[in-house]
């Protein structure tokens, strides 16, 4: 995922020290892309706009936007996840048990018809045979 539970640290100094160092607010939000064979541009020559990956445009915007309707939002009805307009968000442990709650039933229910099938379907008796 774009955001791993237990995540590389490595020490970098980044494009964004320059504006930090001049009084501009920055973020520094590192995507991995050194790992990925579908970005060859990262930090290369090419890595310019023409060839900048949508993927992560939509990544950094979605962070950005979620972080400023949480902190800066004044609406104290709304926590964390699922502000506007991420009203989709799902807690993970939330997701995980519905799906376990999902699996359960499906696996029961394949039970339960399996058992009724067994149970009335005429078998033939050990005793006769195919004549």
């Amino acid at each position: 995922t774009q955001f791993p539970s237990n995540p590389i640290s490595r020490s970098i100094t980044d494009d964004h020290v320059a504006f930090v160092n001049i009084g501009i607010p920055s973020a520094d939000l590192i995507i991995n892309f050194w790992n990925d064979q579908n970005w060859d541009y990262h930090h290369t020559t090419e890595d310019n706009i023409n060839n900048i990956d949508k993927y992560s445009l939509e990544i950094t915007g979605r962070t950005v936007e979620q972080f400023i309707y949480n902190n800066y939002l004044n609406n104290s009805t709304e926590m964390a996840i699922g502000n506007f307009p991420w009203n989709f968000d799902k807690d993970q442990t939330t997701v995980d048990i519905i799906m376990i709650f999902i699996l359960v039933i499906t696996i029961g229910a394949i039970s339960i018809l399996f058992i009724n099938i067994l149970k009335f379907n005429p078998t033939k008796n050990g005793s006769e045979r195919n004549e």
